[in-house]
């Protein structure tokens, strides 16, 4: 027989996502809002269901002989509502759909970026606040509202104060949204061979991309358009899947 001790499985309790712990917003006269995920909706009951990222979870509401509103209203991460011109249209929509007493979600991927700018638009208006950005972060998530842009954007459409942005999210570059995530000028990069792509920081284990890599990456990029003009195009290799990457970083 066996001498070995029998100790018993241990059970792992599942992790919860960020986006699972926020609470619900609290507006004016008792209403609230959720805000989250429209990829994985923590919330599964609501009424009204907005998307801002074009992953956002398709399901029967879709129809409109099917009880419940889905509404995808896709932007890219990172970014602001400033080109949107149905953005205005939303918020008075989602306004009403409050008013009316239907429980709304609305969420991106995590519930912090986009999803935070579009509660501090719904609190300026609905509560007459001019510290909604940081209302939003106080009673919603900390995480809120990440880049200079969306920043930028609230003060200057709705002369909301500012506050600072997300630490992972920093302006290189030029980049007009705030992010040093754009990446998409680099067309035909491996994003994963372009970016030193990191998963924890001290900041609550945010993801968040290595600036010093970035830089490099830029630099090729600024070699490709100069090759425009000038003929002598940056060193390239071809992968048996046909994506072209850029070399020598």
């Amino acid at each position: 027989m066996s001498s070995k001790k029998y100790e018993p499985k241990k059970v792992y309790e599942p992790i919860k996502r960020g986006f699972e712990g926020h609470p619900p917003l609290a507006l004016r006269d008792g209403l609230v809002i959720h805000g989250g995920s429209c990829i994985s909706p923590a919330v599964t009951d609501a009424d009204v269901y907005i998307g801002f990222d074009a992953g956002m979870k398709k399901t029967a509401r879709l129809y409109p002989w099917t009880e419940g509103v889905e509404v995808p209203f896709p932007i890219p991460d990172g970014r602001s509502f400033k080109e949107m011109t149905h953005f205005d249209k939303l918020v008075d929509w989602t306004i009403v759909q409050l008013e009316a007493g239907r429980k709304v979600l609305c969420g991106c991927i995590g519930g912090h970026g986009r999803t935070g700018t579009f509660l501090a638009v719904l609190v300026n208006r609905m509560m007459d606040e001019k510290a909604a950005a940081a209302y939003v972060r106080q009673h919603y998530c900390s995480k809120a509202i990440e880049t200079t842009e969306q920043i930028t954007w609230l003060h200057q459409t709705y002369g909301i104060d500012t506050v600072d942005p997300r630490p992972h999210w920093h302006t290189t570059h030029g980049h007009a949204n705030g992010s040093n995530r754009d990446w998409s000028t680099a067309k035909g990069i491996s994003k994963q061979k372009a970016f030193n792509y990191k998963t924890k920081t001290p900041d609550e284990g945010d993801e968040f991309w290595d600036l010093q890599t970035e830089q490099q990456v830029a630099k090729k990029i600024a070699e490709i358009k100069a090759s425009a003009t000038t003929g002598t195009p940056p060193k390239m290799t071809t992968s048996i899947w046909g994506t072209t990457r850029i070399t020598g970083t």
